[in-house]
């Protein structure tokens, strides 16, 4: 599954490029393995499509306006 998620992924930045390129610049880069691996503190494993997810971009800065969780 984590090979189609890779696929899927790419064609989303090709699709966001295209139509929404300010959206794609605003994609933070991966996220490192370190930061990947903080996310549960090793109290639990991560779904590895979530792991995959956060190896391709590690989501975006809040926007102004934007709720941000405490």
């Amino acid at each position: 599954m984590t090979d189609d998620l890779h696929a899927v992924l790419a064609r989303l930045d090709v699709w966001l490029e295209a139509n929404a390129p300010a959206d794609h610049a605003a994609l933070n880069p991966p996220a490192t393995p370190g930061g990947i691996h903080a996310i549960a503190d090793g109290r639990f494993p991560l779904h590895p499509d979530l792991t995959t997810w956060l190896g391709h971009h590690d989501g975006s800065p809040p926007r102004r306006g934007m709720a941000v969780p405490a």
